[in-house]
C-alpha cells in the first residue's frame, strides 16, 4: 500500500518530524495484512526522518 497524505497540522507546536510548519506532505508505505499496515511514514523534504508506523483497520467506511 502506498499513500501521499497533503497535512494540515493543528497540534502541539512541534510534530513528529521535528518542526513547526503547520502544513507538509508525507508518503505511507508498507504491506497490507488483513486488518494492519506495517511501514513507514516518511516526507520527500526531510528523508532522515523515515519513521515506522502501523495502522490499525476500525471499522467499515460508508458506502460511496
Amino acid at each position: 500500500m502506498r499513500a501521499e497524505l497533503h497535512v494540515h497540522y493543528y497540534g502541539p507546536p512541534r510534530t513528529v518530524f521535528g518542526e513547526t510548519s503547520e502544513e507538509f506532505t508525507t508518503e505511507i508505505l508498507g504491506p497490507r495484512k488483513e486488518t494492519e499496515i506495517n511501514g513507514t511514514i516518511s516526507r520527500a523534504d526531510k528523508p532522515q526522518f523515515d519513521l515506522q508506523i502501523r495502522l490499525t483497520k476500525r471499522l467499515e467506511l460508508p458506502a460511496a
